[in-house]
Parts: C-alpha cells; sequence; structure tokens
C-alpha cells in the first residue's frame, strides 16, 4: 500500500510566513502521530528545502493545522494526538483556493521582504503593458480634451498610490517600484507598522492582483469580484477584513463616458486599506486633500475612517449632478405650460434626456442604503468600524436618503411635466382641428349658396333661347339677376338658420 499524502500547515516563530506542505508518512498498524518529533521518527518527507528545515529550531512551537479533503476547509486541534491517519488526502486532490492563510493580520515582514526583492518578472510584459497604457491615455485625451493633461497624465502612470503619517504620498506605476527604500531612511515594515496606510490601485492587472491576494492575504472570492468587476453593491465579512462593492460615476459632461458607472472595490483590514477601480477617479485626490485637512489640527486617521471617507467623498460626487438635475426639472415644470408653440420643439427632448439621467442616479444611488446599513451592522462585529464612524456613516445613509427622496420627486414632476406636454399637444391639436373645421364649414357654406346660381348659369349658358334676348332692353338681364340673388339670399338663411 502506498503511504499517503497528507496536507498540513507549518506555522513557527522562526518563520516569516505560513507554509502550505505535502509530506508523505509512513502510517505502521493505523498508528497516531502524537509529536512533532515522532513525525521526524516516522522519517516524515516534507516538500520543504533542507535549510528550511532547519530554521525548525524548537519543534514544540511548531503548530500543525491539517485540511480535511471534504469540506476543504482548516481543521485547528488542540494537540497532535487528533490527527489521525483519516485525514489524508490524495495526490491528485488540489484545490486552486490553497494556500490558506491560518493568522488573520497582515505579515508586516511579508510585504517588506516582498517589495524590497521583487523584481519584474518580465521586462517584456512592462513594456507590452506601458504601451498599451499609452495608447489607452492618448485615447483618453481625445475624448476628454478640456481636462489639464499633466493631471490625467500623472493619474494614469501613477496607478499605485501609497499614504499613510509615515510616508505622506507617494506613487508608482507598479506595486513592486513604490519607492520606499530610495525615499525613506527606515525600513520597509516600521514604515507600514507606524499607522494605518492607503494602498489604491487603478486598473490592476490580474499578474499583479495575484500579487496583492497573496502579500495581503485577500480571499479568493474577493479578487474574483475584482477582477470581474462585479457591479452588484455589496459589503461582505472575510477573515480578517471586510469588503465594500460600490459604484460612483463618471460626472465628466464632456466625456464620452458621461454618466457611465465606475466600480469602486475597497477592502478594510485592522491595519490598513485597499481600494480598487478600473479608470482614475477623482474621488482618491479629495480624500487626500481631506486628511492632509485634518493633519493641521492634529487629527489622526482609521482605516474604518479612510473607508467612510471614500464613501462620503464617492456619495457627495453626486449632489453636482443632482442639482443640475434639479434646476432642470424645474425649468420644464414651469416651461411645459407657457411656451409657445414655436418654442416647445424641443421639450419632448428635454424632458427625455433629463429623465435618463434621474433614472441612471437613482439606479446608483438606491442600492447604496443596503451597503450602507450592511457597514453599520457590521458595528457589532470584531472588525467592525467604532461608534463614532458609526454616526458618520449614519450621515452619509441620510445623505442617500435624501437624494433618492430628491430624484424620486423628480421622476414624478417629469412624468407630470410629460402628461402636461402631452395634454398640451392635444389641446392645440383639438383646437387646430376645430378652427380647420370651421374654415371647412364657411368654404360648404358658401359653395351651397352658389351651387343654384352655377345651375342657372349652365342652364341659360348653352346654346338655347334665352329670354329677352331679341329685344333691346335689359329688363329681362336684371329680372334674371335679381332671382339669382333672391335665390342665394334665401339659400344663406336656410343654410344660417340650419347650421347654427
Amino acid at each position: 500500500m502506498p503511504n499517503p499524502m497528507i496536507l498540513f500547515s507549518i506555522q513557527s516563530p522562526h518563520l516569516p510566513q505560513i507554509f502550505l506542505c505535502r509530506c508523505r508518512i509512513c502510517l505502521h498498524n493505523q498508528s497516531r502521530c502524537s509529536t512533532f518529533q515522532d513525525w521526524q521518527r516516522k522519517r516524515v518527507l516534507m516538500s520543504l528545502p533542507l535549510d528550511l528545515l532547519r530554521q525548525l529550531l524548537d519543534p514544540e512551537l511548531v503548530w500543525l493545522q491539517m485540511h480535511n479533503r471534504d469540506q476543504r476547509q482548516p481543521q485547528h486541534f488542540q494537540n497532535h494526538d487528533e490527527i489521525i491517519a483519516d485525514d489524508v488526502t490524495e495526490e491528485g486532490d488540489r484545490d486552486s483556493n490553497y494556500p490558506f492563510r491560518i493568522s488573520h493580520q497582515l505579515d508586516y515582514d511579508a510585504i517588506a521582504d516582498y517589495l524590497t526583492s521583487a523584481t519584474h518578472d518580465s521586462t517584456e510584459f512592462y513594456t507590452s503593458y506601458h504601451t498599451h497604457t499609452t495608447q489607452h491615455l492618448q485615447k483618453q485625451r481625445r475624448e476628454t480634451r478640456h481636462q489639464h493633461p499633466d493631471w490625467y497624465y500623472h493619474q494614469q502612470h501613477q496607478r499605485f498610490t501609497f499614504h499613510s503619517d509615515a510616508t505622506e504620498t507617494i506613487r508608482s506605476p507598479y506595486f513592486e517600484t513604490l519607492p520606499f527604500t530610495t525615499t525613506f531612511d527606515r525600513p520597509v515594515n516600521e514604515i507600514l507598522r507606524a499607522g494605518p496606510f492607503w494602498l489604491d490601485v487603478c486598473n490592476p492587472t490580474p499578474e499583479e492582483m495575484s500579487t496583492l491576494a497573496r502579500v495581503f492575504r485577500i480571499h479568493p472570492l474577493t479578487t474574483e469580484d475584482i477582477q470581474t468587476e462585479e457591479t452588484r453593491e455589496k459589503c461582505e465579512t472575510f477573515p480578517g477584513y471586510y469588503f465594500i462593492t460600490i459604484r460612483s460615476f463618471d460626472a465628466d459632461a464632456y466625456s464620452m463616458t458621461y454618466m457611465q458607472p465606475i466600480n469602486v472595490y475597497i477592502v478594510v483590514f485592522r491595519e490598513c486599506v485597499l481600494s480598487f477601480h478600473s479608470q482614475p477617479i477623482i474621488h482618491l485626490n479629495n480624500v487626500l486633500r481631506r486628511i492632509e485637512q485634518l493633519k493641521v489640527y492634529g487629527m489622526s486617521i482609521s482605516p474604518d475612517w479612510l473607508n467612510y471617507a471614500l464613501i462620503d467623498d464617492i456619495t457627495d460626487g453626486f449632489m453636482p449632478s443632482l442639482r443640475h438635475i434639479e434646476l432642470e426639472v424645474d425649468a420644464i415644470d414651469e416651461l411645459v405650460l407657457i411656451l409657445k408653440d414655436r418654442e416647445q420643439s424641443d421639450m419632448l427632448r428635454r424632458i427625455g434626456h433629463a429623465r435618463k439621467k434621474v433614472m441612471m442616479l437613482l439606479r446608483l444611488l438606491i442600492t447604496k442604503t443596503d451597503v450602507i446599513k450592511a457597514v453599520i451592522k457590521r458595528c457589532a462585529q470584531r472588525l467592525a468600524p467604532d461608534s463614532e464612524t458609526t454616526l458618520y456613516l449614519g450621515d452619509i445613509q441620510d445623505h442617500i436618503l435624501t437624494m433618492v427622496q430628491t430624484l424620486n420627486h423628480c421622476e414624478k414632476t417629469l412624468t407630470r411635466s410629460h402628461s402636461n406636454y402631452l395634454a398640451q399637444i392635444s389641446i392645440e391639436l383639438t383646437q387646430a382641428s376645430n378652427r380647420t373645421n370651421d374654415v371647412v364649414m364657411k368654404m360648404t357654406a358658401l359653395a351651397s349658396i352658389l351651387v343654384p346660381l352655377n345651375i342657372i348659369t349652365g342652364l341659360f349658358g348653352m346654346n338655347v333661347k334665352v329670354p329677352g334676348e331679341e329685344g333691346e332692353t335689359l329688363v329681362w338681364f336684371f329680372c334674371i339677376m335679381g332671382f339669382m340673388a333672391f335665390l342665394a339670399f334665401v339659400s344663406y338663411i336656410w343654410l344660417r338658420k340650419n347650421l347654427h
């Protein structure tokens, strides 16, 4: 019988991080391994380098964690006697979500080691990505010519923004090239431990997301939502952090993507905040400017406050567009009843555009109330914000509800204006039809009067003898004319009496 393959994790104070290892163990008669020394005496063949095994100076401090192959979740054991032969994993039984991270705290040393020792894996990849970014930048410049080119160039190429009390704000095109070692004399791990920090990432590549997920121990479900650009706004709690998906929009009226949603993903740890978005957003600079203003008064920031500030700025970004829509709706409501026919040619188009903007903003705001409620609900949990931040979040919720009510009112106003406009158009059409009918009736009456006269003139206009044509007097002529006038007068009196 071949030796089974056992999957377990090793954690030791002598190791910089947690390793997930596979080993073969000889189980004689289903015997158990009571201590780590027994594992060594039974000649455990571990898939670790020999120099790394030598770092395990004190085997009693090594902590083992078995992984159940059925549940795919780690199983914690109080002592090693609970490890039995049933907890085995076949050679081909793998899971893409491995390795499991046991500790729920950030490993500053591992992050520092990565930042100080990481190099570009492929120069061609970064050159190609830089070329792609430059082409995308040129396209965006053509679409947004009114914007300041220096600001947009800076935002596109400096995709990683790092801020903390110890470093202020530093930017870099790549995560590995953040200028910690070249700008500051302090070690990277001390800079990270100095206080809460914020890392903002614009348009991350799959390789960069994989690196960040490994360094910061982000759950694969979170990574999947960020990479696939999940559009549903939500707040989820994971071991060690909570994850928020919220949507902003492009408020630039001259942009080709005006009013298009922008997904913003926020990962809030106890020690830091990570934010991700697919294109540059103005909220980053607004929050950084707000942080600098608070530092003047000696106020410190926390990850929960950073999360609040970012959500608050995203929410406040709706206010200018909302005020513009309010003015437009009020103007439409007033002008729809007082404009003349010639001035109402574009009224229907204005109503349609205004309603489209209202529905877009309403769709973006209506789900934010559930997100804020979920964040406030986390206040009773271990990783939730403190009570002061909860008050601020409640204020955001009030603003969102106020804006939703305003948009609902605008939607009702536009609906009423649309109905009034259609009603007015219908009245004008009815009035024009009535005027046409009056003219037709008058023409009909005139034709009715002239029909008998046409009969008389038609009869005597043929090649027949006309009375009095042989005489030299005009008596017959005036008699015929008098008779025709009398007949016209009688027809007029009859038509007037019957038509009215």
